[in-house]
């Protein structure tokens, strides 16, 4: 999956209402009708909420640097744990 197609998952994941998606970047409308740029690879914030919302549990680093994530369905190891959390959601709203 590219990084887009990962966002986007992740966007509609959470509900978010998408305004656009151009140059590989995804952005969506907040609750005052606002065009924000959504990016959970990179923000922080935004990737917890997607812990928070589907229970998402956070394993300890491996030696090698790399962190699991797993849900009841999917299981994702990056060493960043952004990129992990975000995989893990996506792999879930394709398993649906």
């Amino acid at each position: 999956m590219t990084d887009t197609e990962i966002t986007k998952a992740c966007a509609d994941a959470m509900g978010l209402k998408l305004s656009t998606i151009s140059n590989a970047k995804v952005y969506i409308f907040d609750a005052m009708g606002f065009q924000q740029f959504y990016q959970p690879l990179h923000n922080d914030a935004q990737a917890m909420a997607l812990v928070k919302k589907f229970g998402l549990a956070i394993d300890t680093p491996l030696p090698n640097g790399e962190i699991d994530v797993n849900s009841q369905t999917s299981h994702c190891r990056s060493t960043d744990i952004n990129r992990a959390i975000c995989q893990c959601d996506a792999k879930m709203q394709a398993e649906k």
